[in-house]
């Protein structure tokens, strides 16, 4: 069995997986712009369409993001704006949508017991160890929420609810890869002018 990789190892991963995809400028003009962010011609290995319209930006391609083929943005985004240094986390605000995933309810549960560990509440600590286990059985939000301690309240979300990290990391990977390709792109424009 191969082991999980940390957030880390999986963000070097995904760079490394793009690393070498170049853009490629299908059409353009002040309405639409498709571009190809793709390995080498001929290949769609990978690949990401990217289209910036007025009504957003708009990543499809051979890169599954989440459970569709196509994420969007709302309408304002542009060329510049993907152009620029961009967290992770606001990509995600922009790109993807929330939800529950075994993962980040481990990640969110260890966190919980940590904290009540530092606090001096062995039992709950104990607790959250437990719910960090039975994540890995849950198949749902609704099917972990009820493995819960019973002492366990929400005035937030629910442990496990956010974005997905490895759709955060590809989402970023290929962010980061187009502003490289997009800026070497723009400097060499320069200097021939």
């Amino acid at each position: 069995m191969r082991r999980r990789e940390t957030p880390e190892q999986e963000k070097a991963r995904w760079r490394e997986e793009f690393s070498r995809h170049e853009l490629t400028l299908l059409c353009g003009d002040q309405w639409y712009t498709a571009i190809w962010l793709l390995r080498k011609p001929g290949t769609s290995v990978y690949s990401v369409h990217i289209c910036f319209t007025p009504a957003g930006i708009v990543l499809t391609g051979d890169v599954m993001f989440g459970d569709s083929r196509a994420v969007a943005t709302y309408p304002g985004y542009g060329v510049e704006w993907f152009a620029s240094t961009l967290s992770p986390d606001y990509l995600a605000e922009k790109f993807l949508t929330k939800g529950w995933t075994q993962d980040r309810a481990r990640e969110d549960a260890a966190w919980l017991a940590r904290e009540a560990r530092g606090a001096g509440m062995r039992n709950e600590a104990k607790d959250w160890i437990s719910a960090g286990h039975c994540a890995r059985q849950c198949s749902d939000a609704r099917e972990f929420e009820e493995r819960l301690p019973p002492w366990w309240s929400s005035d937030g979300e629910l442990p496990g609810w956010g974005y997905d990290r490895s759709q955060v990391l590809l989402l970023a990977a290929v962010q980061e890869r187009f502003a490289e390709t997009f800026h070497a792109r723009e400097a060499v424009k320069g200097t021939a002018s």
